[in-house]
């Protein structure tokens, strides 16, 4: 034990070699770090790749598709214009655009015609016991009686 001491006791600490060993350390842990990550990474990248490879495949789908839609859409129109199935219509007249009205304008014409269908319903109820007068006397004087 005592040689352990002597030899502890003449260590000297040597910042020479001390300096470059935690630097490499250092690096160490930061590589291994790095290595984890990496392989987390690819790890996800056949899943990434399938799914990419799904969309491509859904994509190139929906291009086909759009073509012959598109395609035949435009034989239908040749040939519904080479049998002149397409023939111009007369357009029809086009109503002329009335100013909007404000809303005193609005009810004005709200309250005068209110008025008007309450003066025909009253001429409507006088015409009808003057009717009844010449049918039945007793359902005139009822009417009379309501009316006065």
């Amino acid at each position: 034990m005592t040689q352990l001491n002597a030899l502890m006791a003449a260590y000297e600490f040597d910042l020479v070699v001390a300096i470059p060993s935690v630097l490499s350390v250092l690096l160490a842990v930061v590589a291994i770090g790095a290595f984890v990550r990496m392989r987390r990474v690819l790890r996800a990248l056949p899943a990434l790749e399938e799914r990419i490879a799904a969309q491509s495949h859904s994509l190139s789908l929906l291009t086909d598709t759009t073509e012959s839609c598109f395609k035949a859409l435009s034989m239908q129109l040749q040939f519904m214009q080479s049998q002149n199935v397409l023939r111009s219509a007369p357009r029809p007249a086009v109503p002329a655009v009335k100013a909007r009205r404000t809303g005193k304008e609005k009810a004005a014409n709200v309250g005068a015609a209110r008025r008007r269908e309450a003066i025909s319903a009253l001429e409507a109820q006088t015409l009808a016991p003057a009717k009844a007068v010449n049918g039945d006397s007793q359902a005139a004087s009822m009417t009379s009686a309501f009316m006065a």
